[in-house]
């Protein structure tokens, strides 16, 4: 069940499920009251919303088993969750007219700029949102519109390139680096580069310093 309403507005639910093989999840979608913007969700009920349920689904798997995303995808999910409330059960108003679908290339490289810049800490969507003065509900779209990735992809990208960097520029230790590509956890580090590369960051790093050692070899 996917229950949605505004922040502000206080509400009780009782939910009754008497299927025994069956688990019920409720997810609550927030959806934003801003001066420029008003919100009116249409009430309805026994809705089959297919492309919902995947998301709700993900967002589920997500709480329950983190992914090496971190925190930002699954705010992705949830703004996607929003602006598709948004789309089809919502009357919506707005003070002005949100027709902006990319970012122009001052704010896409002041986006890259930070991410880039803050690369050793969590990077939400709240907050990266907020460089582009943007609600993160919108923000997602148009970030995804513009780099042609979601938000959560392009941090991981962007970790994982400084992380290439990192290994063959300098012999720290791997809890060093994983401190300055933003993980906690050197194994979870371990995992998300194996994802990205095909294999281990030490497997990279010494298969790099072979390939410097070896000379060239020029026909005479």
């Amino acid at each position: 069940m996917v229950y949605c309403s505004c922040w502000g507005k206080g509400t009780s639910w009782r939910w009754e499920h008497n299927d025994a093989q069956q688990s019920s999840q409720i997810f609550r979608i927030l959806l934003p009251i801003t001066e420029k913007e008003a919100k009116v969700l249409i009430p309805k009920m026994g809705i089959k919303d297919d492309f919902m349920l995947q998301l709700a689904l993900q967002l589920e798997a997500e709480m329950l088993a983190p992914s090496l995303f971190g925190p930002s995808y699954g705010e992705t999910i949830s703004a996607l969750l929003s602006l598709h409330v948004q789309r089809h059960y919502a009357g919506i108003t707005t003070a002005n007219n949100l027709t902006s679908t990319t970012f122009n290339s001052a704010k896409k490289k002041a986006l890259q700029d930070y991410i880039m810049a803050n690369l050793h800490t969590e990077l939400s969507l709240d907050e990266i949102s907020q460089v582009v003065s943007m609600s993160k509900f919108h923000f997602a779209r148009v970030f995804k519109n513009t780099l042609g990735i979601a938000p959560h992809q392009y941090i991981f990208l962007a970790r994982m390139q400084l992380l290439e960097t990192l290994l063959t520029e300098s012999d720290a230790p791997l809890n060093l680096l994983a401190e300055k590509v933003g993980f906690s956890y050197s194994n979870n580090l371990v995992r998300a580069f194996r994802k990205f590369k095909g294999m281990t960051p030490m497997q990279y790093r010494k298969s790099m310093t072979i390939r410097t050692k070896v000379p060239n070899l020029k026909k005479k």
